[in-house]
């Protein structure tokens, strides 16, 4: 007891200091980060030496220590009751070698990742990305009281006890209950101790569910920490200025693994829930003064996904997926995660190509590209255009100097190469004169000719690769995943508008494109997936498009495709090849050149994988990890000169499954 009342003072390693609204916290480190990048967890300081304390905060300690001890003379006549480890928890990538100790749902094989956050904080945003684009099962308690207040519900009865004029037809008009609570605040207790019951059960039907489908879950609850019946007073204290003890370090609410807070200033929160249609600001504080603070949130948090920019997605993307990325390699998840991947070798369900290199050369089509972004700036963005005119030997070009301004300025956007450019295009209009909105209007060129004339320039075995692969297994996903923004399949290439200025128009449909690489069924960039490979979640996101096409055609046969029922094909021994093996899939590595490194290399990009996944640095040995995470890799892998080779290779693969 004494030690829990002297973590009020002590900054644990690990932890941020909670954020005031001038001085937000940095999100989790994206994934674009280098190898053994991302921020060092705070040094450990001591605040009982006598230089940290001054007299009040003496007097402060003496008597919580009183207290404590108090408390503890009183537990030792008390039973003991077993103790609960505390689950993992890593902050960044500097920290993942630190992994605690197993403890919550752990022992079971499941990964509870907490998602909660405030009103207005992008939370639906988040449980999109994770539940559609990665595939990870996902319970939202919002979703949950839809259902039981839908006609036929359990909380319908309940309700109609207290708000009788709140159901109709059978269901809970949801208005009418929340203007009866605008005029009663004393309802809303009595209903939460009816209804969080009900919500609870839902959970703990979807856990078991999960825990025999995946490795990892979510919980989307927006009041995470305010329905722990541990956390609550604490929250609530902050939300109230009141300084309280903190629960034990290392246990989080409602058992989950770690949690990740979406966070924004609390004026950037305000304006945003202020411009829904159904939201008064009389009602934005009535359901924020029941709301523990953003600070809080992220104060107590394992990772803190920032999604307070303007206009793009990319942070608090890239921050869920380091998250994942974190878990997937910390020690408690690392054999869960392998397990369910491979999901006992099933077969083969799908084919994932790189593009640049693999599909096709990477320059014809990108100095393309970089024309026609130059000629729509002519007709957009004139003064730009001047500026890149005016360039003269030796110096930055132009459009150089603003990717690099907009890689400093915007570094969690650096991983998404089409907000990177956007931003690199206003700095331009913002240096010019000329008007930012122009800059989506240039991108649109860019993206449209990088599709086409990848696949107008791409090699001549190609096409008759799909077209073999298609004709003989007609069940086989065929699909791209690359690092770069070349949306191979046209997906999200079409606009209303294609000669006007609209910034925050969006795309209202896909492009045709023709042979070879409108014979696959997707595309994933890294913009979709929220990081580079070789990280974990473009792969992920692989897994949940193909079982989306495979739905799609008819082909379902009931069970979900995992990465180890994907074969990825890629030029890179380090993101392709070392990537898919570490993600769960079998790889083979496209060698066209005589001087391009041979597979022997591989066990180094191996350890180069390693050492990104725990966060360490440059150089340090793993070489004794490399048969823990990559179990009989030299089976799983293989090597082709070009395309023209790849059935045969991996036709004993198919034909094993």
């Amino acid at each position: 007891w004494a030690w829990v009342a002297c973590t009020v003072e002590l900054k644990l390693p690990g932890r941020t200091p909670a954020p005031t609204q001038a001085d937000k916290p940095a999100p989790a480190a994206s994934g674009c980060s280098e190898p053994g990048g991302g921020s060092a967890p705070p040094p450990f300081s001591n605040p009982f030496a006598p230089a940290a304390l001054g007299g009040a905060s003496m007097k402060r300690l003496l008597r919580l220590l009183k207290g404590a001890l108090l408390l503890g003379a009183a537990s030792a006549l008390l039973p003991a009751r077993p103790r609960r480890s505390p689950p993992s928890m890593i902050r960044s990538r500097a920290a993942r070698a630190a992994s605690a100790s197993v403890g919550g749902r752990m022992a079971e094989g499941l990964c509870l990742l907490g998602l909660t956050g405030g009103i207005a904080m992008g939370k639906s945003t988040v449980a999109a990305y994770l539940r559609e684009t990665l595939g990870v099962p996902l319970h939202c308690s919002d979703e949950a009281v839809a259902e039981l207040y839908s006609p036929g519900g359990a909380a319908v009865p309940v309700v109609a006890q207290l708000v009788p004029a709140a159901v109709a037809d059978g269901a809970v008009d949801k208005k009418v209950l929340s203007q009866a609570i605008m005029e009663d605040p004393g309802l809303l207790p009595q209903l939460e101790a009816l209804v969080h019951p009900l919500v609870a059960q839902v959970r703990v039907n979807f856990m078991d569910a999960a825990q025999r489908e995946h490795w990892l879950a979510v919980l989307d609850v927006p009041l995470l920490f305010e329905s722990d019946p541990h956390w609550r007073a604490h929250a609530m204290n902050a939300r109230n200025g009141v300084e309280s003890l903190a629960p034990v370090p290392g246990t989080r609410p409602l058992d989950v693994s770690a949690v990740i807070a979406m966070y924004a200033p609390e004026d950037v929160q305000r304006e945003r829930a202020l411009s829904r249609g159904n939201m008064t600001a009389e009602k934005f504080d009535l359901i924020a003064q029941k709301q523990t603070t953003n600070a809080f949130r992220a104060q107590h948090s394992d990772f803190v996904a920032d999604t307070s920019h303007p206009w793009s997605f990319a942070p608090s993307r890239g921050a869920v997926a380091q998250a994942i990325e974190t878990l997937r390699y910390s020690p408690a998840w690392r054999r869960s995660y392998r397990s369910w991947a491979n999901g006992g070798a099933r077969g083969v369900k799908a084919i994932t190509f790189d593009i640049d290199k693999t599909l096709c050369p990477l320059f014809p089509p990108l100095l393309l590209a970089k024309e026609a972004i130059e000629d729509a700036m002519t007709r957009h963005m004139p003064a730009a255009k001047r500026v890149m005119e005016e360039w003269r030997e030796g110096d930055e070009k132009p459009l150089d100097r603003w990717i690099r301004q907009a890689r400093e300025r915007f570094p969690d956007v650096s991983y998404d190469l089409t907000d990177l450019r956007i931003a690199s295009l206003e700095i331009a209009a913002a240096e010019t004169g000329d008007d930012p909105a122009a800059a989506h209007m240039c991108m649109r060129a860019f993206l449209k000719v990088r599709a086409f004339s990848a696949n107008e320039h791409a090699y001549d075995e190609v096409l008759p690769c799909f077209e073999l692969l298609q004709s003989k297994y007609p069940e086989m996903v065929v699909a791209a995943l690359t690092n770069g923004n070349c949306h191979a399949t046209g997906e999200g290439l079409a606009f209303s508008e294609e000669t006007g200025i609209a910034a925050t128009e969006q795309p209202v449909g896909d492009v045709a494109v023709p042979a070879p690489f409108g014979l696959m069924d997707f595309c994933i960039t890294a913009r979709d997936a929220g990081d580079f490979k070789p990280g974990v979640t473009p792969y992920l996101a692989a897994a949940a498009a193909a079982q989306r096409a495979r739905s799609q055609r008819g082909t379902d046969s009931g069970d979900e495709v995992r990465p180890g029922d994907i074969v990825h094909v890629g030029d890179d021994l380090f993101t392709d090849v070392a990537g898919s093996l570490a993600a769960g899939c079998r790889a083979v590595y496209v060698k066209r050149e005589p001087g391009w490194p041979e597979l022997s290399e591989l066990p180094e990009h191996l350890a180069r994988v390693i050492r990104r996944g725990l966060g360490l640095a440059d150089g340090a040995d793993v070489a004794h990890l490399i048969e823990d995470f990559f179990p009989e890799y030299e089976t799983r892998c293989l090597q082709v000169a070009s395309l023209a080779e790849l059935d045969a290779a991996i036709e004993p693969w198919i034909n094993a499954a």
